[in-house]
Formats: C-alpha cells, structure tokens, sequence
C-alpha cells in the first residue's frame, strides 16, 4: 500500500495530478455530448463553493459521526485512514456548512486521535462526545464494547453512542446529520435540505445506485440472523420491501436506505436511534446496522407516512461510490448530478474504495487543504 492509499495528505504534485485526472474524466461522454473541463480553470477555481443558503434560514444543526481508533475497532481501515479519513470528513463538512457544529464520538479521549483533539481545540465547534466502553443496558442485556475475543462487539454499537450522545446535546440542535467516519466527504450544506423539505422529519439516501437489487439482496441476508422471528417474518419482509418501492428513471424497484447517512430533525433522529438499538438487542444482532435501519425506517413511514420520512435514491443527492465510478463533475471540480444541471452532489460516501479512490481522496485533500493548514 502506497502513502496515499494509507490515506495521507497529496503533495501540490498530486494535487495537480487529480485535476488532470478529472479533466480526463470529465471528457467522456455524458448523455451523448462531450463535457471536457479546461485543466486550467479547474486548478484557478479549486477552492471555490458554491454559495450556500442564507445563515438565518438554516436551522440549529450539528453532524454526529463516530471517530476512533482502538484496537477493537473495525478492521476494514489501518489507524492512519480511520485518522485521517475522520479529519476530512470534519474538514470537507466544516467547508461545507460553516456555522453548523461537529460532534465527533469516541469511547475514551484515549481512543480519539490527536489530530482530531487539536481540531477540537482550535475550534470550539468541534466537539468530542466520550461514550465510555460500556457495558450498556440495553432491552435487559449488558452490551459490551468488546467481545470474548477482544473484537469490537459490531457496528450496531454507534447506535447506542448517537442515542447516547443525542441525549446528551438534546434541546441544543433543531436538525442532526449523521454519517460515517471514516469513508466519505462534504460537497454542500445537507441541511438546505432541511430548508427545501421542511415538512420532513427524516430523511435517508439510497445505496447501491449501480445495482438497486444489492440493497434488498443484503436486507434479506441479514434480517434472518435476527432472533425475533417477528420481526423477519416472510409476510413482514414482503411488506417491506412493497413499501419501499418508487419509479427511478423508469425502472421500479424498491430503495433500500444507506445507514451512514441519514438527515433527520433532532427528536426524530433519537426516535430512529433509540428504536434500531432497541431492535439489535431483542434480536441479539449487532455485527450489522443497516438491515435494522431500514426496518425502522419501514415502521416510521407507517406511523409517520411516506410525506414525513423522504428518500432521495443513490446518485441523485449524494452517492455510495463503493463499486461503481462517477463521470460527472462541476466546473470547479467537484461531482455533479447526472440530470445536467450540473450541481454539486452533497455527500460523496466510500470514495475510498472506489474504482477512482485515488483521484477523489487526492481531490479532497486539495479542496480542504487551506481549511487544514489555517488549523494546524
């Protein structure tokens, strides 16, 4: 694994070379006509944004995302990408929307990192939430952070810290954003859509854009390792995936929501969480979240109805790039919507694993680099 795979800041040669690479990128075809970008313009615009809505129509908002390092952590990412992959989401959303806080969730201050403790210093909106190692009390259990064989105990823990640490900031925030940590990057403010849809109390982002049929495929596999037969029972299952179900362009299929990334008002947001932990004690299950959220979700849209609890499929406000690449870009570098009007997606989720993981890490690193360098 070379410097930049282990998720390292680019040198200005780098920087340089993402540009031409989206240059190149951007000269493919897109619906059938030709969208070349001038190398030039992009590396003189590179640090632009797009301006974002008025601060006085954005409500009290805060993103919360888990952000640490022990050896029980999960072992998908080495130390220094869960380090530096967590300092550019903070950064990427910080540019992104300015006046919103940061909540950042670790067990221990031994667990956070210390690039993330001097952000935190120098920026009184970034705040560090310490949720202990447990164990928690949950449905009757005792759910510990690590299992027999010194393992993290599974992802569905960071729902007990959003829930936790919701708790704990209830009543500061009208809107909360949560997502993952390590593995995705702000383009622009999610909370205007907060402003657009005000009616929403949740709102979720579909995964698998490339191939919408993964996301039922993965609920279906998951839902059986739940010890509660009511609440994977055929009948329910097939409910399910009918009430997720919508046209996109063209083709009905059911959406499936991506669990690391979810915009919701605050007192929805602790409903959701609260009720997802819940699920994951009474079904003695929590290797995986995803499948739970979108249970949820199911039981929320029945109570609150489809106008309450949106989604926006994958590729259409923000995308999961985890096996598929992107070919449309903004002017000023950054990847755009795929309907021509050429706007910035919000979130750009699992670029780091993508078919371009090492052109869109190195275009990050070059859009929050004077962001970085101002804190350091």
């Amino acid at each position: 694994m070379d410097k930049f795979e282990a998720g390292y800041p680019p040198s200005a040669a780098m920087a340089r070379s993402v540009l031409r690479g989206l240059a190149s990128c951007c000269a493919l075809a897109v619906g059938g006509t030709a969208l070349a970008l001038d190398e030039q313009a992009l590396i003189q615009t590179v640090s632009r944004r797009a301006p974002a809505a008025p601060e006085d129509k954005l409500p009290r908002s805060a993103l919360l995302t888990v952000c640490f390092v022990s050896k029980a952590s999960p072992g998908r990412h080495s130390v220094d990408q869960l380090t530096n992959g967590c300092v550019l989401n903070v950064a990427s959303f910080k540019l992104a929307a300015p006046q919103s806080d940061v909540i950042l969730i670790a067990p221990t201050e031994e667990n956070a990192a210390d690039k993330i403790k001097n952000l935190s210093k120098k920026d009184s909106s970034i705040k560090i939430s310490y949720v202990g190692t447990g164990p928690w009390e949950v449905g009757g259990q005792s759910i510990p952070f690590q299992n027999d064989e010194g393992k993290f105990y599974g992802n569905g823990l960071k729902l007990l810290w959003y829930t936790q640490t919701l708790k704990k900031f209830q009543g500061q925030y009208d809107y909360i954003f949560i997502a993952d940590g390590a593995d995705l990057y702000f383009q622009r403010n999610p909370f205007e859509l907060a402003v657009e849809y005000p009616g929403a109390d949740l709102v979720f982002f579909g995964d698998r854009g490339d191939n919408p049929s993964k996301g039922k495929q993965f609920f279906d596999r998951m839902m059986p390792r739940c010890e509660s037969s009511k609440r994977n029972e055929p009948s329910l299952m097939d409910d399910v995936d009918e009430t997720f179900m919508r046209e996109v362009d063209g083709r009905q299929f059911s959406i499936y929501a991506n669990s690391g990334l979810i915009l919701g008002k605050a007192d929805a947001m602790l409903s959701l969480t609260s009720q997802v932990a819940e699920i994951a004690a009474e079904c003695k299950f929590w290797i995986s979240d995803q499948s739970f959220v979108n249970l949820v979700r199911y039981y929320m849209i029945k109570e609150r109805g489809e106008d309450k609890v949106l989604m926006f499929p994958d590729m259409e406000k923000t995308a999961s790039l985890g096996h598929y690449s992107w070919y449309y870009w903004t002017e000023d570098g950054w990847l755009a919507t795929k309907d021509g009007t050429k706007e910035r997606l919000y979130v750009v989720h699992q670029y780091d694993r993508a078919p371009q993981a090492k052109l869109l890490t190195e275009l990050v690193w070059n859009k929050t680099a004077d962001w970085l360098r101002q804190r350091e």
